[in-house]
């Protein structure tokens, strides 16, 4: 690695602390609830390092551990809410052009999450070495933060392992609000969501479905209830 190429490395190591931040609560919160579930602490810490994808993993094991979804639910539960980095990545690997090559680019895509993506989308630093290195310390603060809370989460005072709950949330809150002042549309997609949400838990038949499918069903609606009515509108206003 060249001088240059180390720097803008350790320039995205460090700029990536303040996703790691966040992500320490969020790895011991897994950590905690796939413990409660009976996962070997080792299997979760695994599970952390090869999907490393906090929301799905959540959902996943709770899916797996809930007794009502069988085992193809998950699996499509799991697979149309990651679906979306295959959109996302392609956005990050325009922006990296011909600077990397393929295998490089796989392994920035490897550590790219919602958090990371959205950094890179907001600040225009393309180098494929500062992506790495923004990729690394959340990565690995996740990992070791799933390990910390299921070797010791049983030591946490009951209303802080409780609170860790809402990590998840606070992040995703983190990255909206902002969004919100200056795009509207956002709005729009979490007034959709929480609609398709309170359906399929408060309608007759509807809420009987596994969590599972309510998941998956959910996912799919809104996306194509907002292809329907709003991209159409965002094409003719960007000239598409």
């Amino acid at each position: 690695m060249s001088t240059t190429n180390f720097k803008n490395y350790k320039q995205g190591f460090l700029t990536g602390s303040s996703i790691a931040i966040g992500y320490i609560p969020l790895g011991i919160s897994f950590g905690i609830l796939s413990k409660n579930f009976g996962m070997n602490p080792f299997l979760s810490f695994f599970m952390s390092l090869v999907n490393y994808a906090g929301a799905s993993q959540f959902i996943s094991t709770k899916l797996m551990f809930d007794g009502t979804s069988r085992l193809v639910e998950i699996i499509v539960a799991v697979a149309i809410l990651n679906s979306r980095y295959s959109l996302l990545n392609l956005l990050i690997y325009q922006k990296l052009n011909n600077t990397a090559s393929k295998k490089f680019k796989a392994l920035i895509g490897i550590g790219l999450t919602d958090e990371t993506i959205s950094y890179l989308s907001f600040y225009s630093n393309n180098n494929p070495f500062f992506m790495l290195g923004l990729n690394t310390l959340p990565y690995l603060s996740f990992g070791f933060g799933t390990l910390a809370g299921s070797l010791f989460g049983g030591i946490l005072p009951m209303n802080l392992s409780n609170s860790l709950n809402i990590i998840l949330y606070a992040l995703f809150l983190g990255l909206l609000v902002p969004s919100l002042k200056n795009e509207i549309k956002y709005l729009r997609i979490v007034l959709l969501t929480i609609f398709i949400k309170l359906i399929f838990y408060y309608v007759p038949v509807i809420k009987n479905l596994s969590n599972g499918w309510k998941i998956t069903l959910s996912i799919l609606l809104a996306t194509l209830i907002y292809s329907q009515l709003f991209y159409k509108e965002e094409e003719e206003k960007n000239g598409w």
